[in-house]
C-alpha cells in the first residue's frame, strides 16, 4: 500500500450521507470511497485540462506520479512546474532558499539547480525561520554561513 497522508475534509451533512451510502453500496470505508472520489476528481480534471490548459495538466499528471516530497522539494517542485500556483509563504521560501544560496535558476533549463544532501542539511534550522514574517539578520547571516559551509564540504567529499 502507499504511503498516506491524513486530511480533514469539511463536507455538508447531505454530500456525507451520500459518501457513507456509496460506501456502503461498494463494501469499502468511508475513507476508501472518499480518496477513490479525490482521485477520480483528478482524473477528470486532467482529462479536461488537456483540452484547456495542456500545461496545468502536466503540472497535475507530474504530481500524481512524484511520491511525497520533502517541504523543500515541494517548493522547488512548485517552482519548477507551476509558479503561479504557489502561496506567498512558498514564494517568500523561494525567495528566501536563493537568497541564502542554497538553490539557483538553472542556466541550461528552466527551474532550479539543487544539492538535496545540502537542503536537508539547512531545512530545520532554515523551516523555522522562513515561517516568521521577519527573519532577524544574524539568522540570516547565519543560514548563509551554514550553507556556505555545508556546500564546502559537499564539494570536499
Amino acid at each position: 500500500m502507499a504511503r498516506t497522508e491524513t486530511m480533514t475534509v469539511r463536507l455538508s451533512p447531505e454530500i456525507r450521507w451520500a459518501l457513507e451510502i456509496l460506501s456502503r453500496i461498494g463494501n469499502q470505508s468511508v475513507t476508501a470511497t472518499a480518496a477513490c472520489a479525490i482521485e477520480n476528481h483528478i482524473l477528470s480534471r486532467i482529462a479536461e485540462l488537456k483540452l484547456t490548459a495542456p500545461d496545468d495538466a502536466r503540472v497535475l499528471e507530474n504530481a500524481l506520479k512524484q511520491k511525497a516530497l520533502a517541504p523543500y522539494s515541494r517548493v522547488v517542485a512548485l517552482a519548477e512546474t507551476g509558479p503561479d500556483i504557489m502561496n506567498l509563504s512558498e514564494l517568500r521560501t523561494l525567495s528566501l532558499l536563493e537568497d541564502l544560496g542554497a538553490i539557483s535558476p538553472k542556466d541550461d533549463a528552466p527551474g532550479f539547480a539543487f544539492d538535496p544532501p545540502l537542503l536537508r542539511a539547512i531545512w530545520s534550522r532554515f523551516a523555522a525561520a522562513a515561517e516568521t514574517d521577519d527573519i532577524e539578520v544574524d539568522v540570516l547571516v547565519e543560514l548563509k554561513a551554514f550553507v556556505a559551509e555545508a556546500k564546502s564540504r559537499l564539494e570536499t567529499t
